[in-house]
């Protein structure tokens, strides 16, 4: 099982709700950690959990957010997600910078 960590950092988008507006609202920073395969076992998200306290130790089990990934790419797939803080401006070592979140059902 390969494990995929991933982050979309925070930034400023227009406001969704009325773009046109010039009014901007701050996405929140998201860790992800998911793999290459379809586990949905115990086991399988304390992998993931234990990948994810390797970076971020404040990530406790009623912190995180397990999501069943949707879409083309990932369909099906579960996966965890994290609120990281805002503070963090930059991908962690070892971590790939995503531009938005897959879809979840």
């Amino acid at each position: 099982m390969q494990l995929i960590q991933e982050i979309r950092l925070s930034r400023k988008r227009p406001d969704p709700n009325n773009p046109d507006s010039g009014k901007t609202w701050h996405e929140k920073p998201i860790a992800v950690v998911r793999s290459n395969c379809y586990g949905s076992t115990l086991d399988y998200f304390d992998r993931l959990h234990a990948a994810l306290t390797q970076q971020f130790p404040e990530a406790t089990r009623t912190r995180i957010e397990v999501k069943h990934y949707g879409g083309d790419r990932i369909s099906g797939t579960f996966g965890i997600e994290y609120s990281v803080p805002y503070d963090i401006t930059e991908a962690p070592q070892g971590w790939s910078e995503i531009q938005e979140l897959e879809y979840t059902r």
